[in-house]
C-alpha cells in the first residue's frame, strides 16, 4: 500500500498534531460506536481507494482541518494577518526587544538586499498600520530566503506543531465533551467518562494558553530568523 509522502515539516508539524487529536475520537469509537455499529466502521476505514485506505485519508483530512482552524481562525486573529507578528514587532522603532544598533544592522541588510525603503520614526508613529504592513511584506521575503536554514526549519516546525495542535485541540475538546455526555447519560461507562473528563482538561488547557504559546514560540522563531539572516 502506498501512503501519502510527507516531508519533515508535514510529518512533525501537521501529522503529529493530527494524531494528538485522535484520542477522544478513538475513545468514542471503542466504547460506543464499535458497539453500536459493529464492524462497519473498521470495514469502512479499511476500504482502499487509489491504494490509500480511508483511515489514511481521514488522518490527512484531519491534518488539513487542524491547520485551517489554527492558521485561519486563530493565528490570523491573534496576529492580525501577520501585522502583529513578532517578526514585525521586533523591527519597529518603538519596540525594545532589540537594541537600536542590532535593528539597524537588520534594517540595512534588508534595505540593501531587497531594495526596501524603511519608514521614518515619525511615519511609524503617524501611520503604524502602513508601517507594519510594509515590514510584514518584506519579512516574508526574508523568510522565503532563509526557510532552508537548519535552526529556522527547527523553530518553524516547533511553531507549526504548536499552532496545529491548538487547532486540533478545538476538535478534540468538542469530541471529548460529546464523549463525556454520552458516557454519563446515554451509554453510562464510568471509566470512559473519567477518561473523557481528563481529555477535556488537557485540551482545554491547551486552548486557554494558546495565545501565550503562539506568542512565545513566535518570538523564538523571529529571533532565530534574524540571527541567521544577519549571518547569511
Amino acid at each position: 500500500m502506498k501512503f501519502i509522502k510527507l516531508d519533515q515539516y508535514d510529518q512533525k508539524a501537521k501529522l503529529y498534531p493530527a494524531l494528538a487529536t485522535l484520542p477522544p475520537i478513538l475513545l468514542l469509537n471503542y466504547f460506543y460506536l464499535q458497539l453500536l455499529l459493529g464492524d462497519f466502521i473498521f470495514a469502512m476505514l479499511g476500504v482502499i481507494i487509489g491504494e490509500v485506505s480511508l483511515a489514511v485519508v481521514f488522518v490527512y483530512l484531519l491534518m488539513e482541518i487542524n491547520r485551517f482552524i489554527a492558521k485561519m481562525l486563530i493565528e490570523k486573529r491573534q496576529f492580525n494577518n501577520e501585522l502583529m507578528m513578532p517578526t514585525t514587532d521586533f523591527l519597529l522603532y518603538n519596540n525594545s526587544a532589540y537594541s537600536a544598533e542590532y535593528k539597524n544592522k537588520i534594517r540595512m541588510k534588508i534595505a540593501h538586499e531587497f531594495k526596501f525603503v524603511w519608514s521614518s520614526k515619525q511615519a511609524e508613529v503617524t501611520n503604524e498600520f502602513a508601517t507594519r504592513k510594509s515590514i510584514s511584506e518584506v519579512v516574508s521575503q526574508v523568510r522565503t530566503k532563509m526557510k532552508k536554514g537548519r535552526l529556522i526549519l527547527q523553530h518553524n516546525i516547533q511553531y507549526g506543531l504548536a499552532r496545529n495542535l491548538i487547532g486540533g485541540a478545538y476538535i478534540a475538546l468538542i469530541v471529548a465533551t460529546l464523549d463525556y455526555i454520552i458516557f454519563m447519560l446515554i451509554s453510562p461507562n464510568q471509566i470512559a467518562a473519567i477518561i473523557s473528563f481528563l481529555f477535556i482538561i488537557i485540551y482545554g488547557f491547551i486552548i486557554v494558553f494558546r495565545k501565550y504559546i503562539l506568542s512565545e514560540l513566535g518570538k523564538n522563531y523571529a529571533r532565530v530568523l534574524f540571527q541567521e539572516y544577519l549571518a547569511s
